[in-house]
């Protein structure tokens, strides 16, 4: 706990002379807060804060950050709190640029880097590419228990193919600690439906095949397993202010297994960017297979306020 005590302040040290050289305002993001709940009874929060000594709006701005989270199922409990450095730079209106994060996590009396950055740039007026990192435990209980952790990364691709008409792609490498690796596909295909309203009719599809599936059952690792969906999306822009949304319906696939129905309905807002205070909101309920298998369902809520002085 020391050594990362001493390592805040040094991160502090440095934002803060980063700060004093190139002036500007600075900001406070409390409180952050994520919470969800599942059908196998796990219960998480997160609640969290920062302080940017160079903020300029939610794109560009660098800072250090703490967050404790907490989980729970049944009469089990953990407990970790986590410090970190951000560096965000990127264009809010292309989203060109990078959002870096280093974190450090200490449960169970063991500290794990973990970090969630990506690196956005445009190829062409058509086509964005994303390079992504992403380091964090796997949230079951036995995960947790036995501090297997994984790290994903991979490469997205946008391309609009004509006006109303484009496509995501993602394909991406999953390291797990344990031994296992999982590599995963996953496409969306957009057209807009509505355009003047924000109305949008979107394909999603996602695979991803384990290498190792006679590990432990700390989580679930098929040997293959697929999901396709349709669905309508909306994306509105009132007087500042950004709503979207997405309602889908499809189904999964695991080897050896029916297929099954799954469903997701999933929400956002955010403020006016140029305001002294910035909120954002996301919230959403899924039933698909994720680390803790196909039979699964969960909500969540998630929102972040940042105020610039």
């Amino acid at each position: 706990m020391t050594r990362l005590v001493l390592l805040l302040i040094l991160n502090l040290f440095i934002v803060n002379i980063y700060a004093e050289s190139v002036g500007g305002f600075s900001g406070i993001s409390i409180p952050n807060l994520y919470l969800s709940n599942d059908s196998e009874g796990l219960n998480i929060s997160k609640i969290g804060g920062g302080f940017y000594p160079q903020y300029s709006d939610p794109g560009h701005f660098v800072g250090i950050s703490y967050q404790n989270n907490h989980y729970s199922q049944n009469s089990w409990s953990k407990t970790a709190n986590q410090y970190g450095l951000i560096y965000n730079n990127y264009n809010l209106k292309d989203w060109s640029g990078y959002n870096i994060n280093l974190n450090v996590n200490n449960l169970n009396g063991s500290h794990l880097l973990v970090t969630d950055s990506q690196i956005n740039f445009k190829i062409n007026t058509t086509t964005n590419t994303q390079l992504l990192v992403n380091r964090d435990r796997i949230e079951t209980q036995p995960s947790l228990d036995s501090g297997i952790f994984y790290t994903l990364s991979g490469v997205s691709l946008e391309h609009q193919f004509i006006k109303r008409l484009s496509l995501v792609g993602l394909l991406g490498m999953m390291d797990i600690s344990d031994g296992n690796k999982r590599w995963l596909v996953k496409a969306k295909l957009i057209y807009d439906l509505f355009p003047n309203q924000g109305v949008n009719l979107q394909l999603r599809y996602r695979q991803f095949r384990d290498t190792n599936t006679q590990l432990p059952n700390n989580y679930f690792n098929p040997d293959y397993y697929s999901e396709s969906l349709a669905g309508l999306g909306i994306r509105q822009h009132l007087s500042g202010w950004v709503i979207s949304g997405f309602a889908g319906v499809g189904r999964q696939y695991v080897t050896g297994t029916p297929s099954t129905v799954t469903k997701l309905i999933e929400g956002s807002v955010d403020s006016p960017v140029y305001s002294r205070i910035f909120f954002r909101a996301r919230a959403g309920c899924s039933n698909a297979g994720e680390f803790q298998g196909p039979n699964y369902s969960y909500r969540y809520w998630m929102n972040e306020f940042i105020f610039s002085y």
